[in-house]
């Protein structure tokens, strides 16, 4: 390292160019079979296992109340839970809490995703589903929506600024099932 102030600030900015390049081939990488691959069911539970298993943060409490629910979705469908909690990291503030769960609205079930950080502001609950808008690659929520609609799913952001995010999946009917413990088919 150099102790010139001005090579300092020159290597924190290639640094920080080198990064978003990194994010950018990263996220081109996950996100370039959007579509490609038939949809498939995807355990609920399973799911949330695999997700504890990436995301084990002392600081960060991870919580599931959902059921023994199938979803049937793009492959891809994993990479939409990792993005909400990233985005949690990188924008929520100060937070300890992520809850997954599930509820029944009409014929629809509801997959729920709620943190106890700072939250979104109204004007930006539909903004930050625009594909460019935000502060890292700007296409991670307007993804996980595409994703979502190839089999008819939907994603809105029902939080309250000020208490945390909570981002709502919207499945129908056709699109989830229940099963046993012992199979999850």
């Amino acid at each position: 390292m150099t102790d010139n102030p001005a090579h300092r600030d020159l290597i924190k900015k290639e640094q920080q160019i080198a990064d978003a390049i990194r994010r950018q081939l990263e996220f081109t990488r996950n996100y370039q079979d959007i579509g490609v691959k038939e949809p498939i069911w995807h355990s609920l539970p399973e799911q949330f296992e695999e997700i504890q298993k990436t995301f084990c943060h002392e600081s960060i409490h991870l919580s599931s109340s959902m059921g023994m629910i199938q979803i049937y979705a793009d492959p891809l469908f994993p990479l939409i839970c990792h993005n909400l909690i990233d985005n949690s990291i990188r924008h929520g503030g100060k937070f300890q809490n992520i809850l997954f769960s599930t509820r029944t609205e009409g014929d629809n079930l509801v997959i729920v995703y709620e943190d106890d950080g700072c939250g979104i502001p109204v004007g930006e609950k539909e903004k930050i589903f625009e594909r460019g808008y935000g502060k890292n690659t700007g296409m991670g929520l307007f993804l996980s929506r595409e994703i979502l609609s190839i089999t008819g799913l939907s994603m809105k952001e029902t939080g309250v600024f000020g208490t945390g995010s909570r981002f709502e999946i919207i499945v129908p009917p056709d699109c989830y099932r229940y099963y046993q413990e012992s199979s999850p088919v």
